[in-house]
């Protein structure tokens, strides 16, 4: 567990900022030999990914976690794919099982009764679940399109068609409050475009963005994503209800997020170059202030920014915000002197 104050491994490393924020409270520091990745958290569920602290390992390890009775079930031994968890299901593809058609199933796992079923049968590049809806992106080799699930009636349908010809291709496709919302890509173009569907009304919104692509968080009113400018990096809020677009901040360390819930905005920046060449990590060279994170929060309703944590090793970190708390993926330990950062374990962490 990282300490304010204590272990001489870590005194060093957060000294680096001017304060100490809040270390958080770990969730996975009761096992050792793993780094955590993808992660989802719903209600007393968290559902997450882990491959083990070691030299070029790709087994990942799909465990669900019980938050209340503290129990854990490994559900998949060896995963690389996509993950999502909302309203007692848990969906997932799983790569390392495809077909001779780069196919493979896409499965819906009841966490109260231990059931699983299969969804479809298709190539998958994303998904996202919001109670009685599944969403995800079905490849094709050039195009994408992104197909909903009702999980009430089992029928599914394409809301927005990449083709098998490859006109553009569909991705990251999330889901929430009623709406789904995906990056759309234009190869003619080469153009993003942020795409929102109202569920009930079949009413569409577009965002174009450029050349650049986004970042995105859906939590209705609100999506959250960004763009890039010479200031450094904007973090927006669409309305998808009113088509209203605002700034939320502009950030020039940005690292990871945006990450929305209801009034909550997260998300991560290095630490400066000056403030890392005070403290480096030792025996690191190929770490930097990059590697350093803090996180931020701010809420929306009267636009204050707080920062909850500082100097966190975080190379990778996602930031997600679930009931209400922020979660992180971050360092145990710093990295050790002349070694690989990959033995180092990463833990899921909480504020």
């Amino acid at each position: 567990m990282i300490k304010c104050a204590g272990a001489a491994a870590l005194a060093a490393l957060l000294a680096i900022s001017a304060g100490c924020g809040s270390p958080g409270e770990p969730l996975t520091a009761h096992h050792s030999g793993r780094r955590v990745g993808e992660f989802d958290v719903d209600g007393e569920y968290l559902a997450y990914e882990w491959t083990p602290a070691q030299l070029m390992s790709t087994q990942g390890h799909l465990v669900l976690a019980n938050l209340t009775t503290g129990e854990e079930r490994e559900l998949v031994s060896d995963l690389q794919g996509p993950l999502a968890l909302s309203a007692g299901r848990l969906a997932w593809w799983n790569s390392k099982e495809r077909d001779e058609e780069n196919e493979s199933d896409l499965i819906l796992y009841d966490c109260r009764r231990g059931e699983r079923a299969v969804a479809a049968h298709e190539r998958v590049g994303g998904l996202d679940l919001d109670g009685a809806h599944l969403v995800y992106s079905r490849r094709y080799p050039r195009g994408e399109d992104v197909v909903l699930r009702d999980l009430e009636t089992g029928e599914s349908r394409v809301i927005s068609s990449g083709g098998e010809a490859g006109t553009h291709r569909n991705e990251e496709p999330t889901a929430g409050g009623g709406y789904a919302a995906w990056l759309s890509y234009e190869y003619s173009t080469r153009e993003y475009t942020l795409e929102i569907e109202n569920l009930e009304t079949g009413e569409e919104s577009r965002v174009p963005l450029g050349r650049h692509r986004t970042r995105m968080s859906l939590s209705p009113p609100y999506l959250a994503y960004t763009r890039q400018t010479e200031a450094g990096t904007e973090i927006r809020l669409y309305n998808v209800e009113t088509g209203a677009d605002s700034l939320a901040a502009t950030r020039g360390r940005f690292t990871a997020g945006p990450y929305v819930e209801g009034d909550l905005l997260a998300w991560s920046e290095h630490i400066t170059a000056e403030e890392y060449d005070r403290r480096p990590i030792p025996g690191q060279p190929l770490m930097d202030e990059r590697d350093v994170r803090e996180i931020f929060l701010h809420r929306i309703s009267n636009g204050k920014t707080e920062k909850i944590s500082d100097a966190l090793i975080a190379s990778g970190g996602r930031v997600e915000i679930h009931g209400g708390r922020v979660y992180m993926n971050v360092y145990r330990d710093p990295p050790p002197p002349r070694r690989s950062n990959l033995v180092v374990d990463v833990d899921l962490r909480v504020w």
